[in-house]
């Protein structure tokens, strides 16, 4: 079943004001950052459910429902557990599921997802605002994970039936050629804050949902 992972945090990068707390849907499979919602204020049950809403109107469109039910992952904060929550949740097809207690390694792409946004944005390359932010992180930022490619470069090649040049040993770097270093090998340019700045750097493409 296809999994969608709800996260949080604060100090967002680029933020007009000191602290604000950014709630965020992260697809487990792509890696891409869905929708979210930003508040100076504390997130609350509201919140999210109008995540969840927007997260599949950009993915599905304007449905009622999910065409086949997605699993809702986040972790054990009231405003995801909260009972309008998870019965909206059920009502337009996502099923929610929480983290187990005190398992920082269940939290793992969350967690992954927040540090490079602190690290990469906010101090290699910062940018104007949330918005250009995760249009750039979904479009132009490369992702071990998926063969050094951006979220939206690997679903297109999944939604073009190109799964074996998804997931090869092949990786794309966003600069020159492609390279035969198979993805689970290190490459420690690709880990340098000067190649990081180049990726930083480049031009995002039309951030589509």
């Amino acid at each position: 079943m296809p999994c969608w992972r709800a996260t949080s945090d604060t100090d967002i990068p680029g933020a007009s004001v000191s602290c604000m707390r950014i709630a965020f849907t992260l697809d487990c499979c792509d890696r891409e950052a869905i929708s979210w919602v930003a508040t100076t204020g504390g997130i609350d049950s509201s919140d999210i459910r109008d995540l969840m809403v927007e997260s599949i109107e950009r993915r599905f469109g304007p449905v009622d429902r999910l065409p086949v039910p997605i699993q809702w992952l986040s972790d054990n904060g009231w405003p995801y557990t909260a009972a309008d929550t998870r019965a909206l949740a059920r009502l337009i097809g996502l099923v929610p599921l929480t983290t187990p207690i005190e398992s920082p390694q269940s939290n793992g792409m969350a967690e992954a997802f927040v540090k490079t946004f602190k690290r990469d944005y906010a101090r290699v390359c910062p940018r104007p605002d949330a918005v250009t932010v995760i249009a750039h992180y979904n479009s132009v930022h490369p992702h071990k994970s998926l063969g050094y490619r951006s979220p939206r470069e690997f679903r297109a090649l999944v939604k073009n039936g190109a799964t074996d040049l998804a997931v090869s040993a092949s990786r794309r770097p966003h600069q020159g050629p492609v390279s035969t270093v198979g993805v689970g090998s290190s490459s420690p340019a690709a880990r340098s804050a000067e190649t990081r700045s180049v990726w930083l750097d480049a031009s995002p493409t039309e951030d589509h949902p």
